[in-house]
């Protein structure tokens, strides 16, 4: 069965529902439409590094073609793996 992605919000909210004592993961993943155990990590990540961390990273660390190019030769001339 597909499951669509949570938004951030949705994501916050079933954490917070968690954390709030509305219930445990098993009871509050199926509202969302997740996994019990996909919410439970969505928890520990909240507990351990802040609410924020259970968000979507929306942009891709981009490197210059020259840094690309360093990367790839020191990796050619076994300088790095």
């Amino acid at each position: 069965m597909f499951e669509e992605k949570l938004t951030d919000e949705e994501r916050i909210a079933a954490v917070q529902d968690v954390l709030n004592g509305n219930g445990g993961c098993k009871q509050i993943a199926p509202k969302y439409g997740i996994n019990h155990e996909t919410l439970r990590s969505y928890v520990r990540l909240a507990q351990t590094e802040g609410i924020d961390a259970v968000k979507v990273q929306k942009s891709k660390r981009r490197y210059s073609v020259e840094t690309k190019l360093k990367a790839v030769n020191d990796y050619l001339s076994l300088k790095s793996s």
